[in-house]
């Protein structure tokens, strides 16, 4: 549960009020497995699972380097004495020399150093370990049993998905804004499903080679096809990476890891069945339900929980919205930031 954090947003005046900043249309995404296996009579894909992802950093912030954000000022560009800004004459010039200090880079190792604070090897994740060569900025998240449900027979009863396994899946991620659009003044509760009517404003396809947890927790990543250009795009909806803390940070960390009564958000869409209505407003199409084809759709939904038992392996937490539903499985927790709640931890 202490192990994601957000951006903070304006300071609340009430102890149960949270900036509209930590929204889920920001700090999650909807996720969606389709298959087709040619041994069930399928032409088409169909949809296998469908519910929450979020995008996790690889490397933890650092204070110092402005590289990690992607809407940080050119490169290009130095500060004087007067800390006014100095624009090189030349500055395709430092580009290239960059690109090419990086290629080297990459030519001569065999796994990338971890950014961020300096840290030794038995102090880093094992989420920071990663190939040179397909070494990525972002890990997709999501519960493995979402991912791969074929894993998990004792989850699922279906004698058929015993014979579904990886080259018959394919992954998408969707973005989701409300209709009134990405700037608009969405108030939030935090109390379960968010008001309002949403839609799907942008799909990207994920590479079909997810990554289990090494000890079979219920945990995958996966990962971003051409993940430059996406971000790029993630970052213009108003998408935003989350952190996990080091074994540094809680090394270095004098706060318990377990508080009893600390506020954290449960965010992520719930899976649900449409009626006719929302239908015709998320498509536009025929509504008819054809041949048992799965129809649901996602919304998004955030509930404030505050943390009552903690043991080695699990954190329990009480939640505003009531159980959790369907589909929020793989969503972020998101620790709130003490700037973010006047009665929060300092």
């Amino acid at each position: 549960c202490r192990g994601l954090s957000s951006a903070a947003g304006n300071p609340s005046n009430e102890s149960d009020e949270i900036s509209n900043n930590i929204s889920p249309i920001h700090t999650s995404l909807a996720l969606s497995v389709h298959f087709r296996h040619p041994d069930l009579g399928m032409k088409d894909y169909e949809i296998l699972s469908r519910a929450t992802a979020f995008l996790l950093n690889v490397d933890p912030p650092n204070p110092g380097d402005e590289s990690s954000n992607l809407s940080a000022s050119s490169s290009s560009s130095t500060h004087n004495s007067q800390g006014h800004v100095q624009k090189s004459a030349y500055p395709h010039l430092k580009e290239n020399r960059d690109l090419r200090k990086e290629l080297l880079r990459k030519q001569h190792y065999s796994y990338d150093p971890a950014s961020g604070p300096p840290r030794l090897p038995h102090q880093l994740n094992w989420l920071e370990f990663c190939p040179t060569n397909f070494r990525p900025k972002v890990h997709v998240v999501a519960s493995s049993h979402v991912i791969s449900p074929w894993l998990w027979p004792k989850y699922y009863g279906q004698d058929w998905l015993q014979i579904v396994t990886q080259e018959h899946v394919r992954y998408s991620l969707e973005v989701w804004s409300s209709n009134e659009g990405l700037n608009s003044n969405v108030n939030i509760d935090h109390d379960g499903k968010l008001k309002g009517a949403y839609k799907p404003v942008a799909k990207f396809a994920l590479n079909p080679y997810p990554i289990h947890h090494p000890t079979e927790m219920d945990l995958a990543v996966i990962h971003l096809k051409q993940e430059e250009e996406a971000l790029k795009q993630m970052m213009k909806l108003g998408i935003q990476p989350l952190n996990l803390p080091t074994a540094h940070d809680f090394e270095n960390d004098d706060s318990p890891v377990f508080e009893a009564g600390e506020k954290v958000l449960f965010q992520g869409f719930e899976v649900y069945e449409a009626n006719m209505t929302d239908q015709e407003t998320l498509s536009g199409k025929d509504t008819t339900n054809k041949d048992g084809d799965d129809d649901r759709v996602f919304h998004p939904y955030s509930s404030l929980g505050r943390l009552t038992f903690a043991s080695p392996d699990r954190f329990l937490s009480q939640t505003k919205g009531g159980p959790l539903p369907e589909g929020l499985c793989g969503g972020p927790v998101i620790q709130i930031p003490a700037s973010e709640m006047m009665s929060g931890k300092q």
